[in-house]
This record gives structure tokens, sequence and C-alpha cells, in this order.
């Protein structure tokens, strides 16, 4: 990965050094200048440097904004939960990954410094004895004011087009976890939430209880799930997976990290989230980094602007769960 972004970075530097030479001036210089040959062509290479900088930071920036397709296939996964001092070269020494895979597989960029406590993916290209045990994640950054909004899609597609044009409306991104056979019966709906800037997200094939179903059914949900998105919408439902019903237990959490997954639970859902915010006038700060759990109902159509505007009051900005994790 980080042979591609150098070649990439080098290709450039050639063309834009190839500009330069081509330019009238800069070829009467160097026919000009007598033996040995003067610094007239070395100035404007000097003066390219800065200009090679921002393009070479605008490419490794660029590697999270295009996510696990952009990484080579690993050999395993894992999640892991950063320490104070974490740098993405040092986890990826220590669980024999790559820096760049890592930033790729959790949309980030390789030069923002991690925040502790936040979970990665980890792609494994040469494993290491003593990785951690995976966990499941049911709260963001708790520091700022903002909530993930996501929405479990399993039924229908009026009822997605019709949480699309709420969010639109109020230029709000959040995270949709589609099952796979939903996916299969709806690919424009599907197209339609990453089309318009929304996170896809994995909520297994045909939504089973991940504790009834063994680790081979496991993996059968969560591959197919990622074939189908893949193929419908051009973009991996990686990083994040939501249990339907809610229901894990360890061999489960483990099972989906290592199919490429961080397991998310949520802080309130449908039925809990008016009460969820009725608590939040006291202590608003007690949403921060919180994940609201909504389905794809009428119900939730018709509750939803009366929910954005009561945390509009408080304070706090609905957005995706990637956005939260920072």
């Amino acid at each position: 990965m980080r042979i591609v972004v150098l070649s990439i970075a080098l290709i450039i530097l050639a063309l834009m050094v190839a500009r330069v030479l081509e330019r009238p001036e800069a070829q009467t210089a160097v026919a000009a200048a007598p033996p040995p040959a003067s610094n007239a062509t070395e100035l404007p290479i000097a003066a390219l440097i800065p200009q090679m900088q921002a393009i070479v930071d605008a490419a490794v920036a660029e590697i999270g904004q295009r996510g696990p397709l952009a990484a080579p296939e690993p050999t395993a996964y894992t999640t892991y939960l950063t320490l104070e001092g974490d740098t993405l070269a040092q986890i990826a020494e220590r669980a024999g990954s790559d820096p760049y895979a890592i930033a790729a597989y959790n949309f980030l960029n390789p030069q923002t410094p991690l925040r502790v406590g936040r979970p990665l993916v980890l792609p494994i290209y040469t494993p290491r004895d003593g990785l951690p045990t995976a966990p499941i994640i049911n709260r963001g950054n708790p520091a700022e004011p903002l909530l993930a909004m996501t929405f479990d899609i399993e039924l229908d597609a009026a009822s997605l087009y019709d949480i699309l044009t709420i969010l639109r409306g109020r230029s709000i991104k959040a995270t949709f976890f589609v099952t796979g056979s939903w996916v299969n019966n709806f690919p424009d709906a599907a197209r339609a939430i990453v089309d318009e800037g929304h996170e896809i997200a994995n909520h297994s094939l045909t939504h089973p209880a991940f504790t009834t179903i063994g680790l081979d059914g496991i993996a059968n949900e969560l591959d197919e799930t990622e074939r189908i998105i893949r193929e419908a919408t051009g973009v991996s439902s990686r990083p994040y997976f939501r249990f339907p019903y809610g229901e894990s237990n360890e061999a489960t959490i483990q099972a989906v990290a290592q199919r490429g997954y961080v397991a998310y639970h949520w802080s309130t859902d449908d039925n809990g989230m008016p009460f969820w915010l009725d608590a939040a006038n006291a202590d608003p700060g007690a949403l921060y980094g919180g994940i609201v759990l909504l389905h794809g109902r009428a119900t939730t159509v018709e509750a939803l602007p009366g929910y954005l505007d009561r945390l509009e009051a408080l304070g706090i900005t609905p957005t995706t769960l990637g956005t939260i994790l920072q």
C-alpha cells in the first residue's frame, strides 16, 4: 500500500517536471546554459516541492475515503480498541497489519490522531499471537455533542425513501444497517443510500438470531450480505455490523470480528427514544456519542421529524456512526 502511494507520487512529480520543461522559457534556459549545467532547471523543480507534498498528503488522506475496497485482501481480521498514544503504524506492527490498510478499512485519514478507545477493524496480513478479544460497542465519542442516527432496514423500500427525504431536507447523513435479502429485493433503494452519501452496513442476510445458527451460518450470513451489497452498490459493508434482535454472546462477537466487522449495539431504540430524549432535558451530555436505533417503518417516518427537532433543541447533531467514533 505504501509502495503504491509512493509510486503514484513519483509519477505525478515526473509529469509535473515534464510539463515545466515543456514550457518555452524552460527550454530556452536549458539550451542557453553552458556546461556544466546551471541550476536553471533545478529552480522550477524546487518550486514544485510544496505542491508535491500537498499532492502526497491528499493521496494519503484519500486512502481512508475510498474504504475497504482500496486495501489488499487480508488473511484474517480482528477488532481493536485504541490505547493512549497509539498510532496506525504502531498498531499495524503489533497486529501484523498495514497502517494504510487499517485506514482504508475504517475510513480514517492516516494522518489524524486516534481517539483513545476508538474501535478499529484490523486486516491481518502476517498473523501475530495474542490478538485482543473483540468487544461490542454501544457508544462513540462521549466528549462531542453528536449521536449516530442509525436505521435497520429489512422490510420495504417505501419507508426507506421517506427517511432519505427527511434526512436530505435537513442535510443529515446517517448509517443504514441493511440485510442482504432486502438489498436483493430493492437494489435501487440500496444504491440510493450510497448515492446520497450515507453509510451502508451489514445486518445479516436473512435476519436470524446469530446465537442459533453456528459459526458456519454466521460466516455465510455476513459474507453473502457483503457480496450482495458490493454487487448492488459498488461499496463494502465493512466495518459496521449489528446483530439481528441484538442477540449476541462472546462466541458470536468474536465470529463477527473474524469476518472484518465491529459489532455495534445501541443506546436507545424506537420504543425508548421518547423517554431517552425526555431524560436528556436535564443532562444533554448523556446523549453525546449515543447510538440511536430506528427501523424502516411507517411509524419511524412519522416520528423522525419530531425526534430531529428535539435533538436540535438540545444542541445535539445527528450524524453517521463513523463520525461519532472519531
